[in-house]
């Protein structure tokens, strides 16, 4: 059985399932952050954009079982 608390959780690819669905993704970054959502926004269709960023609200929860 496989065993999710040696598995990394909170980087998590948003592109990808997009892709699979046909939906056109794209993984920005802050200075680039303005320029993909204007070209999502004015683009036919869906589209994904997606910033990562690193949340420091919480703890990550399935480290608390090691």
């Amino acid at each position: 059985m496989l065993d999710i608390r040696d598995r990394e959780l909170t980087r998590l690819d948003f592109v990808a399932p997009a892709e699979s669905f046909g939906v056109p993704a794209v993984q920005t970054a802050p200075q680039r952050l303005r320029a993909d959502l204007a070209d999502a926004l004015s683009a036919d269709g869906p589209r994904v954009v997606v910033l990562p960023a690193l949340l420091k609200m919480f703890a990550p929860t399935q480290l608390e079982h090691r």
